[in-house]
């Protein structure tokens, strides 16, 4: 009898551990700008900047302001800054939190605030590196859980003796 080259070997379970490993991380790397890690720093720096998110909460004065536009009782507007002077701040709003813990999602709408009415500011800034490092640790853990699982084949023989008739094998029976 022959012998047979096993079919999808220990080298094929290992290979397509790495092509699985290669498709995960580049989906993490994709998906990161949109659900990776964040900087969020108070500011004083109510300038336009790429990229950059911030949130603004209002003052008293601030609110009965703005009722008109985003409605009463905001407590804090989140979104990028458009254009600001020493007396204004021009914000293009995503978000809008209410005192009574409501949101409204909005569609980059522009809302210009006097500095005076805000009581305080923070930026929002996308970390590349606590993003790599959770991105990291989350593959790490899914390959302890695949490794200590057993779901990546190991290969081997999948070559079985045949099933003969009563009367023997003949060399034109064999598969």
């Amino acid at each position: 009898m022959e012998s047979a080259t096993p079919v999808g070997g220990r080298r094929h379970g290992v290979r397509a551990f790495a092509r699985t490993t290669q498709v995960g991380l580049l989906a993490v790397l994709l998906l990161m700008p949109t659900v990776g890690c964040y900087d969020v720093r108070p500011t004083m720096d109510l300038t336009p900047k790429p990229d950059v998110d911030v949130s603004l909460d209002l003052t008293d004065a601030g609110r009965i302001s703005a009722a008109n536009q985003l409605g009463p009782e905001v407590r804090s507007v989140t979104g990028r800054i458009v254009s600001s002077t020493e007396t204004d701040v021009t914000l293009a709003v995503r978000d809008v939190s209410y005192l009574r813990g409501q949101e409204t999602h909005m569609s980059g709408e522009s809302v210009t605030f006097k500095r005076t009415e805000l009581s305080a500011a923070t930026e929002r800034q996308f970390s590349a590196s606590r993003s790599l490092l959770l991105a990291g640790a989350i593959l790490v853990a899914a390959g302890v859980f695949v490794g200590t699982r057993g779901l990546i084949g190991q290969g081997g023989s999948s070559q079985t003796e045949p099933i003969c008739p009563p009367t023997g094998c003949s060399s034109s029976f064999h598969p």
